[in-house]
């Protein structure tokens, strides 16, 4: 009866994982099919995608709402998974940054899904602040990391893994070249960081406080972006 019950457990929790990646990747043309016969302009348009993808952020948050509130308890009982998340995090931010000035020096290349996400919301730097801090760290640590987390089992295998697929819908989004490719590494180092720390605390919430923590910067600089046009 146990071992019956749990693996009726399991199959709900890889089904529930199965469909919210599909929700994730077919959302956008969702969005798409109902926004463009209605052919409204850049800034409205703009801010009904951001609207709709915030639905699809509800979506999610409902659907993990018991084990968001499990990783809270847990965060408050072992506040010490911060700091073993933190030295993880200073390690993958000093290789992510230390690989980026070496193709800027021998590459000339310097390529970031932040810039291909600040031109997208360059007229209303408010809504790429409230996506980078609250919703992309959410959504994508929730449908790359805890989706396979799910049924991937080995360490390893499940930080390699779930780093080189965040890495490659990550440069999808700003791809413009060929050697832009080697912009791929850098970027699956990082996310394989975010992926370890998830694996080492078993703590959601901890993987996401840190890739909010690296979004302050580029959100503060859409800030001072938007408010210097306004001045």
């Amino acid at each position: 009866m146990g071992k019956a019950k749990s693996f009726n457990k399991k199959r709900d929790v890889l089904i529930t994982s199965i469909l919210i990646m599909i929700l994730y990747f077919i959302w956008p043309y969702l969005i798409e099919a109902v926004l463009v016969p209605i052919n409204l302009d850049e800034d409205l348009s703009l801010c009904c995608m951001f609207i709709g993808n915030f639905i699809l952020f509800i979506i999610i948050i409902y659907t993990y709402y018991k084990d968001f509130l499990v990783s809270f308890k847990d965060l408050k009982k072992n506040k010490k998974k911060l700091l073993v998340g933190l030295k993880i995090f200073i390690i993958g931010l000093v290789l992510y940054i230390g690989l980026n000035a070496v193709l800027k020096v021998f590459v000339n290349l310097e390529q970031d899904n932040t810039n291909a996400m600040l031109n997208v919301y360059s007229k209303i730097p408010i809504l790429f602040v409230l996506a980078s801090m609250f919703y992309y760290p959410v959504i994508e640590e929730i449908v790359f990391k805890k989706s396979f987390k799910e049924f991937i089992t080995n360490k390893w295998l499940f930080v390699f893994v779930t780093g080189f697929i965040t890495a490659f819908f990550t440069l999808a989004l700003s791809l413009n070249s060929i050697t832009s490719l080697l912009y791929f590494i850098p970027i699956a180092i990082f996310s394989m960081t975010f992926s370890y720390i998830y694996y080492i605390t078993d703590n959601i919430l901890v993987a996401i406080f840190y890739r909010i923590l690296y979004n302050v910067i580029p959100s503060l600089v859409a800030l001072i972006y938007g408010v210097s046009i306004l001045l």
